[in-house]
């Protein structure tokens, strides 16, 4: 069940990645089967990410200490109601919980945008931006999720360090405009 996790964040990072390339490419040729096709990458982000998100609910729920994050973060005594809620106490398990909010939001707004009339010439450049923010969130997921150990890890730590370094420079740009 580990396996399958990893390969749902695998895939998530694919489905991410074809979809900012197909929404750049849409926008730019005046392609709208391209944006439809990105838009659509959308959805199945949404869809996986939720997969990924059940399998780690449930490992939480079933005490699967195969899971590092699992067993970092619960124990056997943990009362279920807690154990359904200690996902979002890791840092794994919360970056896992905003990307697939973002994807859930992201698949409402392109189903809203999804008519000819509305906002046809950004809704390509409306994808590929939520792709990448995506893409951001998934990327720390897979390593913590490859990983052996992420908490003692070298490799995680410097990772979350570069990203929350970046992280808060695109936040603090965007202020600014």
């Amino acid at each position: 069940m580990a396996f399958a996790g990893r390969i749902a964040l695998v895939l998530a990072l694919a489905v991410t990645l074809y979809g900012i390339a197909a929404a750049l490419y849409g926008a730019r040729r005046g392609r709208r089967d391209w944006v439809d096709s990105a838009r659509r990458s959308v959805y199945c982000l949404a869809a996986v990410l939720t997969v990924a998100m059940a399998i780690l609910e449930v490992a939480f729920i079933r005490n699967d200490f195969a899971y590092n994050t699992v067993a970092n973060t619960s124990s056997t005594t943990t009362p279920l109601l807690y154990r359904a809620a200690a996902m979002w106490s890791s840092q794994e398990g919360s970056l896992l919980l905003w990307v697939w909010l973002l994807s859930i939001w992201s698949s409402a707004a392109m189903g809203r945008l999804r008519s000819p009339r509305r906002a046809a010439k950004w809704r390509g450049a409306a994808n590929s931006f939520w792709l990448a923010r995506a893409t951001w969130s998934i990327l720390p997921a897979i390593v913590a999720a490859c990983s052996r150990d992420p908490l003692s890890s070298a490799s995680f730590h410097r990772w979350a360090r570069i990203y929350c370094q970046s992280s808060s420079r695109l936040c603090s740009h965007a202020i600014r405009i």
